[in-house]
């Protein structure tokens, strides 16, 4: 498997075609599997120039596999080359493994918390509600390029309890999905969508209604306004499509 990941990679390069942050994800995570830690972290190097750095759970073994080969200064680039590219609502596990791994050193680490407290404080790179929902427990599904930016996309379902407190008496609500997609280079929320599956029924409950709705919001031109980068353009759209339940 390694051998054809490489192959693959390789030929990117030689047709002329940049390798997208799922190829070198594929590649250095092979090349950890194989112990090749070395090759793994020029292959990360060239993702850094092409600003398609695979994500922290594959690049995590390639830190890990750093350090035990004794590569400390190496290890070191890459944590300095993943701080720099970045924002600091990112960089948590980052930290933690740093530290864990004694490539920082006290002052360092006080000096680095303190710069980017500093630095959030500044300029938020997201709106913090919704960047707090949607990172706490989403899951990461993949990439798509928006408004020519590297986003990546996180996906949120909301839970049964959720679900029930948004209901009312008329209508149910089955099933409500959350989608974000964030630039890669700056971490701001380029796109976002909400879809809902509904259920719905009369006064008698004779007649029972599906209804699927989806909003879809595109934000562009971010400014900073009181410390927090806000989207001061965009466009949102709407659709609703409503379906008989026809069963006996």
């Amino acid at each position: 498997m390694l051998d054809e990941a490489k192959k693959v990679y390789e030929g990117l390069e030689n047709n002329g075609c940049n390798p997208n942050a799922a190829s070198f994800r594929t590649v250095v995570f092979y090349l950890c599997l194989n112990g090749l830690y070395e090759q793994g972290y020029r292959v990360f190097k060239e993702s850094a120039r092409l600003n398609k750095i695979p994500d922290f759970n594959t690049l995590k073994p390639l830190a890990e596999g750093l350090v035990k080969k004794k590569k400390i200064k190496v290890a070191k680039g890459l944590m300095r080359t993943v701080k720099k590219n970045f924002p600091p609502n990112f960089l948590n596990a980052w930290t933690k493994l740093e530290k864990e791994l004694g490539l920082v050193s006290c002052s360092d680490a006080n000096a680095e918390v303190q710069e980017a407290k500093e630095s959030t404080a500044k300029n938020d790179q997201m709106n913090y509600a919704i960047s707090y929902m949607l990172i706490s427990d989403a899951t990461c599904r993949g990439e798509k390029v928006i408004s020519n930016e590297d986003c990546f996309i996180l996906k949120l379902g909301t839970s049964a309890a959720i679900r029930e407190a948004q209901s009312g008496p008329n209508y149910e609500i089955i099933n409500h999905t959350i989608w974000g997609y964030f630039s890669r280079r700056s971490g701001l929320m380029i796109q976002f969508e909400d879809s809902r599956l509904l259920m719905m029924k009369n006064k008698d409950d004779n007649d029972v209604f599906w209804e699927i709705t989806r909003t879809e919001s595109v934000m562009d031109d971010h400014k900073t306004t009181d410390g927090i980068n806000i989207a001061h353009s965009g466009k949102t759209s709407g659709n609703r499509r409503e379906m008989e339940d026809r069963r006996c």
